[in-house]
């Protein structure tokens, strides 16, 4: 090797054991000399070989790492592998679940990239190792999962299954798993259920304008890998109250009124004293018109202060009247009365006067 002696051997077979772990990479040139009791010597024809005491490297360039996918998923992976001494002799690629031992196998895209697809629901490493000529591996792996199971939802308020409600605004507030999103749906009780949609809220749903009947709202959660979890559901009732009855008529008992106490009858004020009827003038018992009537003067005063008088011709009604009395009267004869009126009292014994109207 080079100008280095290795070693000897004195005994045929001859060998030697040459370790090459604590030397450089790279190419080396062999020979091995031979000689002879007369100390003739003979070279051999020089073995080169290759020193590798370096591992490949090999490197993950695309592909899942910490993902989870949903189910009928496809993951896919890329990768190198070098070696800058002795050269790639294989590449493989295995699939196994999450701390199971590795296995490895053919990679699906050779020695640049490997595929899988339809894993059941679980948690995968993806595992690729490179093997030098020199017999040296490397190897590297990737975590990814798959989910095939819906989030699980819970209703955590709102109208319960069974409840009669008034009509308007109903919420409903549920919850489930962190990332997950919802669908809801609400239709009339006996009717085809209609397809999913979105809620009116993040994480809640309100429903108004409701007539009154059977109704049924339901709601699932959505995963982030598209994984639709169960439908949970309330059936409810929407029923208008009835008007409120009127408030109670109260009716105020009627006491009887006790009759008045007996009074004696009221004493009669005392009567007034009756005036006298005095005629200070009167007319002649006959007096003469130029026209169809004529108006004749009547005086008086009464035997009481104060009295007054009341007045009439012929049968008319008593009129109140002062002294100087002027009826007019028409052709023919005629009575004319005065009496006196005072308080109470009334003279019963009117003065009187008689006049005949003649043409003149």
């Amino acid at each position: 090797m080079g100008a280095s002696k290795l070693g000897e051997d004195s005994a045929a077979p001859y060998e030697l054991a040459y370790n090459t772990t604590t030397r450089s990479d790279g190419t080396v040139s062999l020979t091995a000399k031979a000689y002879d009791a007369a100390g003739n010597v003979s070279t051999s024809a020089a073995r080169s070989i290759i020193i590798d005491n370096t591992a490949p490297v090999v490197n993950v360039t695309s592909g899942p790492n910490g993902q989870t996918f949903g189910p009928a998923s496809t993951q896919t992976w890329g990768f190198t592998a070098s070696d800058a001494t002795s050269g790639i002799a294989a590449v493989e690629c295995g699939i196994v679940a999450a701390g199971a031992p590795a296995s490895y196998g053919a990679c699906s895209g050779g020695s640049t990239s490997h595929s899988v697809s339809g894993l059941a629901e679980g948690d995968y490493r993806f595992l690729v190792r490179a093997r030098d000529a020199g017999g040296l591996e490397a190897a590297t792996e990737r975590l990814f999962s798959i989910d095939a199971t819906g989030p699980t939802t819970t209703i955590t308020s709102g109208p319960a299954s069974g409840a009669t409600v008034a009509p308007g605004p109903l919420t409903w507030i549920f919850a489930g798993e962190d990332g997950a999103t919802w669908q809801c749906r609400l239709f009339a009780a006996g009717t085809t259920a209609p397809a999913f949609g979105g809620c009116s809220g993040p994480g809640s749903h309100t429903a108004s304008g409701l007539a009154d009947g059977g109704y049924v709202f339901e709601v699932r959660g959505r995963d982030a890998v598209g994984n639709a979890g169960p439908g949970v559901t309330r059936a409810f009732t929407v029923a208008t109250p009835p008007p409120p009855p009127p408030p109670p008529t109260t009716t105020t008992p009627t006491t009887a009124t006790p009759p008045p106490p007996a009074t004696s009858a009221p004493t009669p004020p005392a009567a007034s004293p009756t005036p006298d009827t005095v005629l200070d003038s009167k007319p002649r018992r006959r007096v003469t018109a130029k026209g169809t009537r004529t108006r004749v003067k009547v005086t008086f005063h009464a035997t009481l202060s104060g009295a007054k008088f009341q007045c009439k011709v012929d049968g008319g009604g008593w009129k109140t009247c002062t002294s100087a009395w002027k009826p007019r009267l028409k052709m023919g004869r005629h009575v004319l009365q005065v009496r006196a009126v005072t308080g109470t009292s009334v003279d019963a014994t009117p003065a009187k006067v008689k006049v005949r109207v003649v043409r003149a």
